[in-house]
């Protein structure tokens, strides 16, 4: 659904980055007859993109030009410019406009190859049009197009995603601020660069598109890019395994109180509804989104998912020929549609296959997938169909015979295989069809007489034995293996295959002289590297990993191997005689030095490890020492076996609790890389509170760690940074953030903007805040309030932003969720509420929320909602919720809030969603 918007939004980069190289548009198209009516304005809308589309074939992008108000476009952009520009400036602004902004327009509009406008309003000289456009891989985008009229005919002045809530307009005018003198508005201009590159990642590949966002930290963004940087968020998290909390319908609700041009809000909610199996709300969202852009194959997908879960298939079917109608070749649905349909319905997949325009370059992508469910009727139909549309494909006869074999029908399968396979002159794709015939063969009992017939008895042989020995048919494989022998008496796969018949039998060290046999005859490569391993486990299972080792042709991989299976199963003393058996024979290395002391560190002999470690480092210094910086191993060894010695020796002498040795290794680690990452434990295990505060504060703040990261394994420190004397470094630095804190009130809530603006001064010391409004942004240094509708304002205070939304309605549980409750007073508070307030912070992903701003976001609360009487609080994150009492408003005033938030019931839900399929 978003492939090709993240393309698009590379292209408006472009046609916005060089919007001071912009140039007067190209004189209007003929004027057409003045337009008298609404059903005239929408024919004369349609004959525009009629005129547009067959302008976007001119490869030089001029004709689209031609099409385009650019002189609103860059008189906007230039007003929203605190930075007058002369009458030059502009002048050169439109004099090299023209060929960036065509080559622009020819580069994005050039990939459309079909279009459908949908939704077109007009309104006086201004008209919009929703356009749902398709590239010739199928990949689908929308976008509204903004028109004024001109004359006679219509232009074009702004082009808005559906799936962003972008438009080309407002993103130029966010980038535009890096022209200003004002440092804190270039500062938002960087930032919003940082979301649309964020925004390229976000849906493919949220670790990336996360480190973008973390980069946010403390940067104000303009208004039209927050509702993104949400987006963001919500989009990567429903796709992830963050992606069934009540969280993301939370993020759904705040995009869609910034204003009307998120769409996508609709389709995301239904999305977080579905996860959170609120079916019926799910599919009502599915609907809304629907209206709005029209037809959807992923929409429909949605909501055919929750039809089934409400054990409702008859809408379920209708909803996915809704989807296939719309997306002819949608995998998703088409694999749903054939889970659902009953067995006298599956010639709707052949009439379904019929409609596909390049159904046979599809056919084998459905037919997997309906190999994958098992459905070998809908499979049959679907061979049967494709069959009339290109009967000579080989494919054909493959499928035809894997829907026989999924009805047990081997015999019939393998006849038709046998059939087709000499009719395959491709060698890989001949392999596919020998292996289903082979396997057809072995489940119809016929495996000699397969043997026997084949052509390549060595390659049958290889299948067969490993096909019936996985399948635990013994005797069958016993003959086959005997057949094969007495013919070929030194193939070492017979040998092979015996060895693992005998230990099929429990016979293991027969096994072994048959593998070691085998292991004499020169197998091949394949079969010399599963002998070596079969013959490990053989010696395991005879607890001689000794005898594993000296037999073993491959020493340095027989080490590793062996090491990693006893220290599994714990052996210590027998990984240290492998080791040293090892050394014996090839001298002391970096890797048997690392794996002796592993094994030491992990039987706690501390003691030993120190000397060990001690005279080793002193061997790699001089090693180094030996070596050119330029070697291709100097780095790999400085780094790796450096670090892992450093790592011993460190960990070693905390044990032994010899801290000040401890302590001059850390300094020596944070003077080389300026990280007191190992200073944090030391501090921690000494019990030095401020020095360990210090050395957390500089690993968050100029190392950029996160909570998990510095404390992934490290439950030692873990445990006691959780202790008393810890506790502010605990809430200050690693327990979970308030997103979002929510007030459920009894009565309704009336806040106009006069009111709003004073219950936030009153919360924050009777601080004065500018009010912004209609797009505008205060600047980061302001205590500021920002307007974006009815229910939705943004807070800045003193560095801190916050974001306001509320609802006169109760807040949408699942019912689940309430009955879950175990305290009644929780219970009955979410029963009875009758609106709800949420304040968020603003908080980007790697963030953390110091104490100060867990206090301000409670004040802040607090003061909104005093006097409606608040009868519940909940973290939106966690849905954690508490019943309001005398008791949780003191804690909610007092120096760490979050000591409240942490005693909140979370209910143990389990509700079933099924997975939703990657979009």
């Amino acid at each position: 659904m978003f492939a090709v918007t993240m393309r698009s939004l590379v292209i408006w980069g472009l046609v916005v980055g060089a919007v001071w190289a912009q140039a007067e548009a190209t004189s209007p198209t003929k004027d057409e007859d003045a337009p008298s009516s609404a059903e005239v304005d929408q024919a004369s809308v349609r004959k525009f993109f009629e005129r547009f589309y067959e302008a976007t074939n001119d490869e030089s992008g001029n004709a689209v030009l031609g099409l385009m108000d650019a002189d609103s476009y860059i008189n906007e952009i230039i007003a929203a410019s605190t930075k007058k520009l002369n009458f030059l400036q502009r002048m050169m602004v439109r004099r090299s406009a023209k060929a960036r902004m065509a080559s622009a327009f020819r580069y994005e509009f050039g990939v459309w190859k079909t279009y459908r406008v949908t939704n077109i309003k007009v309104d006086g000289d201004k008209a919009t049009a929703l356009v749902r456009h398709w590239d010739e891989e199928g990949l689908t985008d929308r976008q509204v197009f903004m028109l004024s009229r001109h004359g006679k005919s219509w232009r074009f002045y702004d082009i808005e995603s559906v799936s962003t809530g972008l438009s080309m307009l407002a993103m130029a005018k966010g980038f535009m601020l890096q022209v200003q003198d004002d440092p804190a508005a270039a500062e938002m201009a960087r930032a919003s660069v940082i979301v649309v590159n964020a925004m390229k990642e976000a849906y493919d590949y949220w670790e990336v598109s996360s480190g973008y966002l973390a980069e946010l930290e403390g940067k104000r963004l303009p208004p039209v890019f927050r509702a993104p940087r949400w987006l963001i968020e919500v989009s990567a998290r429903t796709q992830s395994e963050d992606g069934r909390g009540q969280y993301n319908l939370h993020l759904a609700k705040k995009l869609r109180a910034t204003g009307p041009n998120c769409i996508l809000a609709d389709y995301l909610s239904a999305l977080c509804l579905y996860n959170l199996s609120r079916h019926e709300e799910a599919i009502e969202a599915a609907n809304n989104y629907i209206a709005a852009v029209g037809p959807d194959a992923d929409t429909e997908y949605i909501i055919s998912l929750a039809y089934v879960a409400l054990d409702q298939p008859d809408k379920a079917i209708a909803a996915c020929l809704r989807g296939l109608d719309d997306t002819p070749s949608s995998l998703d649905i088409f694999i749903q549609l054939a889970t659902i349909l009953p067995e006298d319905q599956v010639h709707v997949i052949a009439e379904r296959l019929s409609k596909i325009e390049d159904a046979a370059d599809q056919f084998e992508t459905l037919a997997n997938g309906l190999s994958y469910i098992d459905r070998p009727k809908a499979l049959e139909a679907l061979v049967d169909a494709y069959e009339k549309i290109n009967p000579n494909d080989p494919n054909v006869a493959y499928y035809r015979a894997q829907a026989k074999a999924e009805q047990k029908q081997y015999s019939a399968a393998a006849d038709i295989l046998k059939s087709a396979i000499p009719t395959i002159d491709d060698e890989e794709e001949r392999e596919y069809f020998v292996d289903l015939y082979l396997d057809c063969r072995a489940e119809a009992g016929q495996s000699l007489d397969a043997y026997n017939e084949s052509e390549d008895r060595a390659y049958a042989f290889n299948y067969l034995a490993d096909t019936l020995i996985i399948k635990e048919k013994v005797d069958e494989a016993r003959q086959l293996i005997e057949r094969h022998r007495s013919a070929n008496p030194d193939d070492a796969a017979g040998h092979f295959f015996e060895g693992s018949l005998l230990r099929v039998d429990k016979k293991t060290e027969q096994a072994i002289e048959s593998y070691l046999k085998a292991q004499s005859l020169f197998p091949n490569e394949e079969l010399a590297d599963r002998l070596f391993y079969e013959l490990l486990d053989c010696w395991l299972e005879l607890d001689k990993p000794l005898e594993a080792y000296r037999r073993s042709k491959q020493k340095d991989v027989a080490l590793v191997e062996l090491c990693e299976r006893l220290d599994a199963d714990e052996q210590w003393d027998k990984r240290i005689e492998v080791i040293k058996l090892h050394e014996s024979q090839f001298g002391p290395s970096h890797e048997t030095t690392e794996l002796l002391l592993d094994t030491l560190s992990k039987q706690g002999k501390h003691a030993k490890v120190v000397p060990i470690v001690q005279s080793a480092r002193i061997r790699l210094a001089a090693e180094l020492d030996t070596k050119n910086e330029d070697d291709d191993d100097y780095y790999d060894v400085y780094y790796g076996v450096s670090h892992q010695l450093f790592e011993h020796h460190f960990r070693s002498l905390l044990k032994l609790q010899r801290f000040h040795e401890a302590m001059a290794l850390a300094k020596e680690s944070t003077e080389e890389t300026d990280d007191p990452y190992y200073e944090v434990i030391v501090n921690a295990s000494i019990g030095d509170v401020d020095a360990c505060e210090a050395a957390v504060e500089t690993c968050f703040n100029f190392h950029q760690y996160r909570p998990d990261g510095l404390l992934r394994g490290e439950d030692e420190l873990k445990a006691i940074l959780q202790t008393k004397p810890f506790e502010k470094i605990w809430l200050r630095f690693f327990q979970p953030r308030v997103l979002s804190l929510t007030a459920m009130t009894e009565r309704p809530i009336d806040l106009t903007t006069d009111r709003f603006v004073e219950a936030v001064s009153k919360a924050f010391d009777d601080t004065q805040f500018k009010v912004y409004t209609d797009g505008k942004v205060g600047k980061s240094n302001e205590n500021f309030v920002e307007i974006h509708g009815d229910r939705a304002y943004s807070v800045n205070y003193k560095s801190h932003s916050f974001f306001v939304l509320w609802e006169n309605g109760k807040y949408a549980f699942h019912p689940k969720y309430v009955d879950a409750l175990t305290h009644d007073q929780n219970k009955n508070a979410v029963k009875q509420h009758q609106a709800w307030l949420a304040v968020d912070m603003d908080v980007w992903p790697g963030r953390l929320a110091t104490v100060e701003s867990h206090q301000l976001l409670a004040r802040l609360l607090r003061q909104l909602t005093h006097d409606r009487n608040t009868l519940a609080l909940m973290e939106t994150e966690t849905a954690g919720v508490q019943a309001f009492s005398p008791e949780v408003d003191t804690q909610l005033q007092s120096e760490h809030p979050r000591h409240m938030i942490s005693q909140m019931e979370v209910p143990d839900v389990q509700v079933d969603a099924p997975e939703v399929a990657d979009e």
